[in-house]
């Protein structure tokens, strides 16, 4: 929590992505803070013009995931701005399941990656661990979000 009242009073701006594959989404065990999220970083004003490039821009730095702008769900998941603080997570739905192969130069930002059922995401990141590792405190409202609005081919 000192971090985020630092983002609003000081500023930050970041993106990130959801990934789905037909009834999976793709987590990141994240290093800082350590807890299971979505792939997304800090907003880089000499490498993008919005928040959709910062998006696609960390994604593809810390996966190897390359996709384009007009596969991206525009209706974001979830949006979040107070004081100079500004978050935004947009969705994907991906017909392929990609590999992952991160640049290793961002390689201290996570641990590692699983495809989990969308429906059991909480019980399928915690039973195949040895050691439980927490879920970021906005994932459960933004999983909500997506199963909200996303249906299974």
């Amino acid at each position: 929590m000192k971090a985020l009242y630092k983002y609003i009073t000081e500023g930050y701006s970041g993106a990130g992505i959801i990934i789905t594959y037909k009834d999976e989404v793709l987590f990141q065990l994240r290093k800082h803070p350590l807890s299971w999220a979505f792939i997304g970083g800090g907003y880089d004003k000499a490498k993008d013009n919005s928040l959709l490039d910062t998006a696609i821009r960390e994604l593809y730095e810390e996966s190897g995931i390359k996709i384009n702008k007009e596969e991206i769900d525009k209706n974001p998941i979830h949006s979040l701005g107070f004081g100079k603080y500004k978050w935004i997570l947009f969705h994907i739905s991906l017909t392929n399941r990609p590999t992952i192969n991160g640049d290793k130069e961002y390689s201290n930002e996570y641990i590692k990656y699983k495809w989990v059922k969308i429906n059991n995401y909480r019980q399928e990141l915690n039973n195949r661990e040895k050691k439980h590792y927490p879920l970021y405190f906005f994932v459960s409202y933004q999983m909500k979000e997506l199963k909200r609005r996303i249906t299974f081919s």
